[in-house]
């Protein structure tokens, strides 16, 4: 499976493997020959090419992905499982899907590839609007659900995120073309009030207000994310 395979390649490549290690090379050959339109599966393997760093031997496929990605964005800026995969669409999204297309997304344009402004607008006006009262999100809809761990990690992680690659636009960039994405929040009280909701929900015995363990759960290492003074980084746990 696509999904599962990337997964394999990011945590192989994270321990220290590298793209000349003979498994990472069978696996990034399989990931070549092998499609899908899944948002989970082209999220992951755009990851899994970033991981690789194989030069420039995956740019054109990524560009490909990320043109699946932007063209599988819905109305409102969520994401949903694909093109009608096994009956599972939603119309309106979900924010699991979301979090992961935006992952990729990122990954994509720390590579290189350029990836639609409004793709970003979209993708974090739909986290924006969708934030709950009590400082978190859940699952999809509108705001007023239950709030959980696992989609207030992914809100935090996409507004901070999508903020980042926007900044681009006004030239907020590295020498080396790559977006800065440790400037101090445009949205501070954004980041504090899901950090609040955070603080006071957190477990590591579950995934917080759903009550059910992470026995299927992963955890993602994301790079330092400077939010602010008092907020050096962010590392979250996704919950399946």
């Amino acid at each position: 499976q696509v999904g599962v395979t990337s997964l394999v390649l990011l945590a192989l490549l994270n321990t220290g493997m590298t793209a000349q290690d003979a498994p990472i090379q069978r696996g990034l050959e399989w990931l070549r020959s092998n499609q899908s339109d899944l948002t989970y599966e082209v999220s992951l393997k755009i990851q899994a090419f970033a991981a690789a760093k194989d030069g420039k031997t995956d740019i054109a496929r990524v560009a490909t992905l990320v043109r699946v990605l932007e063209g599988g964005q819905l109305a409102n800026g969520s994401w949903t499982y694909g093109p009608n995969p096994r009956g599972l669409f939603n119309a309106a999204g979900d924010r699991s899907n979301a979090q992961f297309a935006v992952l990729g997304l990122r990954e994509a344009q720390e590579m290189g590839v350029p990836v639609s402004l409004e793709v970003w607008r979209k993708a974090r006006g739909h986290f924006l609007s969708a934030q709950n009262a009590d400082g978190g999100w859940d699952y999809t809809g509108e705001r007023g659900g239950n709030s959980t761990g696992s989609m207030t990690v992914a809100g935090l992680a996409t507004v901070v995120i999508t903020e980042a690659m926007l900044k681009a636009e006004e030239n907020h960039l590295n020498r080396d073309g790559t977006p800065k994405c440790c400037d101090a929040p445009e949205d501070p009280a954004v980041l504090e009030k899901a950090l609040r909701w955070m603080g006071n929900n957190f477990t590591v015995r579950f995934n917080p207000t759903t009550g059910r363990a992470p026995a299927n759960g992963w955890v993602l290492d994301r790079k330092s994310t400077r939010l602010n003074s008092s907020h050096t980084v962010i590392s979250y746990a996704v919950f399946c």
